[in-house]
């Protein structure tokens, strides 16, 4: 009895099971996700050469070099009058000097994970953004699959739907023509 529901089991999966090569149902597609992030419309704004937060990162790179500069220029003035100093006068600026690069370090550090922290939540809210109308469009269009071009070791160029996912996020942010085009 065992064995024949075993049996009855084994053929109802071998059944269902697809034939090795089948192409699943539904149609199938692929994205360039490199290329979405580069010309969608909202990754520009906010990620951008003219983004808010490069604007920042700019300014804070500016207020740091500025730190750094002035310094450089307080250890050049020690260096020109360590002669006339005397050694606790010399070693206590020093150590004033050690105290300020240390501080300076940690500055530049906290900046760039400051920095980083701020670029990876645009970029998962962006992600969010272009999975949510990806999935939009795969089904309005009937699609199975839609995969990313990146993590495919080939994908057919036909089955490629990059233009038209950037179609939809980019839908009424169309680029103007420059005059005389």
């Amino acid at each position: 009895m065992k064995a024949k529901w075993m049996l009855t089991l084994l053929g109802v999966l071998v059944l269902a099971s697809p034939v090795r090569g089948e192409a699943p149902a539904g149609k199938t597609g692929w994205v360039d996700t490199e290329r979405v992030f580069k010309e969608y419309h909202r990754a520009r704004e906010l990620l951008g050469d003219d983004s808010p937060l490069v604007r920042q990162k700019q300014e804070k790179e500016a207020e740091l070099e500025q730190l750094q500069d002035e310094l450089a220029a307080r250890q050049k003035d020690l260096e020109q009058k360590a002669l006339l100093l005397n050694e606790a006068a010399l070693r206590t600026q020093q150590e004033e000097i050690l105290r300020r690069q240390i501080q300076l370090r940690r500055l530049i550090q906290e900046a760039e994970v400051e920095l980083q922290g701020k670029i990876m939540a645009v970029t998962k809210e962006l992600s969010r953004e272009i999975a949510e109308k990806i999935e939009e469009f795969a089904r309005r269009e009937g699609y199975s699959y839609i995969f990313r071009g990146e993590a495919l070791f080939y994908h057919d160029p036909s089955l490629e739907l990059t233009d038209q996912v950037l179609a939809e996020l980019n839908r009424g942010h169309e680029a103007v023509p420059a005059s005389g085009e």
